[in-house]
C-alpha cells in the first residue's frame, strides 16, 4: 500500500505556506497582482468571447519559461501551479547535484520537523541511557558483580548477579536504541514526503505524523533490521572462515616462514573485494526503511522493493553516500574537538567521573541529532523519491495530486 493512500493521517500540515486546497477550483485561477507569475497566467475566458472552445489555449506556453523541465529554470509543470504554489524540490528525475540541493531544500522548508524533532528525541533518550549507565555505575552494584581484588589478581565475576543485572540492562538499552531509531526514521520518511507535497509541519504535527500506526511500522523496521543483520552476519562469518582457511593453508603448523608476500597481497585483495561487496549491497538495500514507512509494506517486500528501485543507479547513489560520509566525518571531528575542550573542565569541576561522562554523552547525541541525522534522513528519502521519479514517474503523480489534472 502506498503512502499516498495510507499512512498519512488527516491534518498533518499547517495552513502556512501551502494552498488551501490541493485541487484548484479553476485552472485559470489568477495570482496576486504583484506575483511574479501573474504575467504568465492568462485571464479567464469570457463567456461572451468569440473564441471557439475548440481553439487550443496558450496556457503554459509563455516565452518566459523553458519547456524542458531543467533544474533551476522556472517551469510551470515542475515548480509553479495555477494557485501560485511552488514545489520544494523539482519534480523530475534528479542528478547528483540536484539531489544534494534537494536535501538542503527539504531541511530548510521543514526545519522544525527535520532538526528540532530529532534533537528532542535524542536528548530524551540520552537522558534515559545515561540514567541506566549511572545506575550500573553505583559502587554497590559493581561490587555485587565483581568479587575480589583486581590488584591482588583474585578478581572474579559473579555470574548469577551478572545475568540478573547486565543482561536486562543490555535488553533495555537495545530496546531504547531501536525505539529512538524508529522514531527518527519514521519522522524522516513522512516529513520528506509531506515537504514535497508542500506541507510545512509544526512540532505537534510532526509528533502526530510519527504516532500514526507507529507500532506497526516499529515492528516492521525491527524485523527488517533483524533480517538484514543476520544476512550480513552470515556473510561476515563465511568470509572469516575463508580467510582463516587461506591463512591455515599458507602457514601450516603456525610457521610464519610459509606466509609469503603473495599470500598477503591475495588476502588484502580479498578484504578489499569483500568491502566493496558489502558497500554495494548496503547501497542496494538502503531504501528498505523508506519503503516500509511510506508504502506500508512488510520487511521482505521492502527489501525487494529497495533492490528494484536502486537497480542501475549504483554510482549515482554512491556519490551521494560519499558526500554524506565526508560530512559525517567532519561533524565527528567537530564533536571530538568539543570533547577535548569540555571533558577536562568537567573532570576538574566534578568529583564524580560519571557526571562528566553523562554530560559528554548528552552533548554528543544532541550535536549529532542536530547535524548528522537531519542530513542523512533527508538524503535517504530524497534518494527514495528520486528513484521513484526515475522508475515510476512518481513526480507526475505528485503533479496530478496538486493540480487536480
Amino acid at each position: 500500500m502506498d503512502e499516498n493512500s495510507n499512512p498519512v493521517p488527516p491534518n498533518e500540515g499547517s495552513a502556512q505556506n501551502q494552498p488551501t486546497s490541493w485541487q484548484p477550483s479553476s485552472p485559470y485561477t489568477a495570482s496576486a497582482p504583484n506575483s511574479p507569475f501573474s504575467a504568465n497566467i492568462p485571464p479567464a475566458p469570457n463567456a461572451f468571447s468569440s473564441q471557439s472552445p475548440a481553439q487550443p489555449s496558450a496556457y503554459g506556453q509563455s516565452a518566459g519559461y523553458e519547456q524542458n523541465g531543467q533544474f533551476g529554470v522556472a517551469d510551470d509543470r515542475a515548480t509553479q501551479f495555477s494557485s501560485g504554489w511552488r514545489t520544494v524540490i523539482p519534480l523530475h528525475p534528479l542528478s547528483v547535484g540536484e539531489s544534494l540541493d534537494a536535501v538542503f531544500r527539504l531541511i530548510k522548508f521543514n526545519p522544525v520537523a527535520f532538526i528540532v524533532f530529532p534533537v528532542i528525541i535524542g536528548f530524551i533518550f540520552s537522558i534515559l541511557s545515561s540514567a541506566l549507565f549511572a545506575g550500573v555505575s553505583e559502587t554497590t552494584i559493581i561490587n555485587s558483580i565483581f568479587k575480589g581484588d583486581i590488584a591482588g589478581g583474585s578478581l572474579r565475576i559473579d555470574l548469577q548477579n551478572f545475568a540478573a543485572i547486565i543482561i536486562p540492562l543490555v535488553m533495555i538499552s537495545g530496546f531504547l536504541g531501536l525505539l529512538q531509531h524508529s522514531l527518527v526514521t519514521i519522522a524522516g520518511a513522512r516529513v520528506s514526503l509531506a515537504s514535497v507535497r508542500g506541507k510545512k509541519l509544526t512540532l505537534g504535527e510532526t509528533f502526530k505524523l510519527v504516532a500514526y500506526k507507529f507500532w506497526k511500522n516499529f515492528f516492521r523496521l525491527v524485523g527488517a533490521s533483524i533480517i538484514l543483520g543476520l544476512a550480513f552476519f552470515a556473510a561476515y562469518l563465511v568470509f572469516i572462515i575463508i580467510i582463516g582457511g587461506v591463512i591455515a593453508s599458507a602457514a601450516p603448523y603456525g610457521n610464519p616462514n610459509n606466509f609469503t608476500g603473495g599470500i598477503a597481497i591475495f588476502l588484502l585483495i580479498m578484504i578489499l573485494a569483500f568491502a566493496l561487496v558489502v558497500v554495494a549491497f548496503s547501497i542496494r538495500l538502503m531504501l528498505t526503511t523508506s519503503a516500509i514507512v511510506i508504502e506500508g509494506i512488510g520487511p521482505f517486500a521492502a527489501i525487494a522493493r529497495s533492490w528494484n528501485l536502486t537497480r542501475k543507479s549504483f554510482f549515482h547513489i554512491l556519490g551521494l553516500v560519499a558526500v554524506t560520509a565526508f560530512f559525517a566525518l567532519a561533524v565527528a571531528l567537530v564533536i571530538a574537538v568539543i570533547f577535548a575542550l569540555l571533558i577536562p573542565s568537567f573532570s576538574t569541576t566534578s568529583s564524580l567521573p560519571v557526571v562528566s561522562t553523562i554530560i559528554s554523552t548528552i552533548i554528543s547525541v544532541v550535536i549529532s541529532s542536530a547535524l548528522i541525522i537531519p542530513f542523512t534522513s533527508a538524503l535517504v528519502n530524497t534518494v527514495y523519491l528520486n528513484m521513484r521519479f526515475r522508475r515510476e514517474n512518481f513526480h507526475q503523480q505528485l503533479l496530478m495530486e496538486v493540480t487536480g489534472r
